[in-house]
């Protein structure tokens, strides 16, 4: 499987490349105007809505594609005779299943609520978002821990890097609610954007 490695490419360039395009289309047909919205109220309203739920369900497939043949490359690994011997390596065994089964539940969070649009059926897209970015960070941080296991102290960089991954995305998350919130609030529903 040569062209495995390119699977996160893939997964980056569709996810990218939805988002920029149902931005796009939205702002030239004058659904929203330039100032940036919500990545979810660009795929409210056709023709934007469908390729907003083709291009992520594509993303949240290749992704989960993509991590589960990390689960393997990482189950594989955890059978070696290097790895057995760990006093840990029971744990890193059941931890490399729960992250499969956290990475499952973001592609589907992600798959729902690009399917169920934030202005059309709200109770299943808000709890969706919820889901994927709640799962995705849980996730992000377990495959940090298993991959500090596996190298050890090598690649010291990329382990810092993958430290601050799920700090950064849960800021994000927390600033997305709460600009979600204050975006629903009438105080500023009524403020022209226009003019920056």
């Amino acid at each position: 499987m040569p062209h495995v490695k390119f699977l996160p490419l893939l997964s980056l360039v569709l996810a990218i490349s939805t988002i920029l395009t149902t931005y796009i289309i939205s702002v030239a047909n004058g659904t929203y105007k330039w100032w940036l919205p919500m990545i979810s109220e660009t795929g409210n309203f056709p023709p934007e809505s469908s390729i907003f739920s083709w291009g992520l369900t594509a993303t949240a497939v290749v992704s989960f594609i993509m991590l589960y043949i990390r689960y393997l490359q990482i189950k594989q690994q955890l059978s070696t005779r290097r790895y057995q011997m760990h006093q840990d390596h029971r744990y890193f065994v059941r931890l490399n299943k729960a992250q499969l089964i956290f990475a499952f539940l973001a592609a589907l969070g992600l798959s729902l609520l690009a399917n169920f649009q934030d202005a059309n059926v709200k109770q299943v897209h808000v709890p969706a978002s919820l889901v994927f970015f709640f799962c995705a960070i849980v996730h992000i941080s377990m495959m940090t821990r298993i991959c500090r296991f596996i190298n050890g102290k090598r690649y010291f960089a990329l382990h810092v890097f993958r430290i601050m991954l799920p700090i950064i995305s849960t800021i994000g998350l927390v600033l997305g609610i709460a600009f979600k919130v204050l975006a629903r609030n009438p105080a500023y529903q009524d403020r022209n954007f226009d003019a920056y």
